[in-house]
């Protein structure tokens, strides 16, 4: 007989099953060989093609009665999807809230993520760098947030 291993004739022995490997590990896969400022980069890149496509900004009227009128604008940006996911992972790198828009009619079911004032001109100022579409209503944004203080 020939040994599979050697292939010198011999006692025949059988190689052991190779045990299966995970394709990838925590240091492997696309983000292989990346700092955290690397791959911090590339989620902001991301977040902010999606806010580019799917999000709003917008400047909000607020109206307080207390003992006196007291009118105030902030800077609001919004993001409305029928996928929750990227919505989650605005609201973990950026705080703010989400809501969930149950389906109603022929509309689906949708979430959204929200946030306002210090919070909104804050995510603005990060995203700012990667966005195209909403740059210039971003700046207009974070302008209006800094003079009216």
């Amino acid at each position: 007989m020939i040994d599979e291993l050697t292939g010198q004739p011999g006692q025949a022995t059988v190689a052991a099953p190779k045990e299966e490997q995970p394709t990838e590990t925590p240091q492997e896969g696309k983000f292989a060989g990346k700092s955290a400022v690397e791959i911090a980069t590339e989620r902001l890149a991301y977040l902010a093609g999606f806010f580019d496509g799917e999000g709003c900004i917008v400047i909000r009227y607020h109206n307080k009665y207390s003992t006196t009128r007291n009118i105030t604008h902030s800077v609001c940006i919004k993001v409305t999807n029928t996928n929750p996911n990227p919505l989650l992972l605005l609201k973990q790198c950026f705080g703010g809230s989400m809501r969930h828009v149950p389906a109603v009619g022929n509309h689906r079911e949708s979430w959204s993520w929200i946030m306002a004032a210090k919070q909104a001109y804050l995510a603005l100022i990060q995203l700012y760098p990667y966005l195209i579409v909403k740059k210039e209503e971003a700046r207009l944004a974070i302008e209006f947030h800094e003079t009216r203080i």
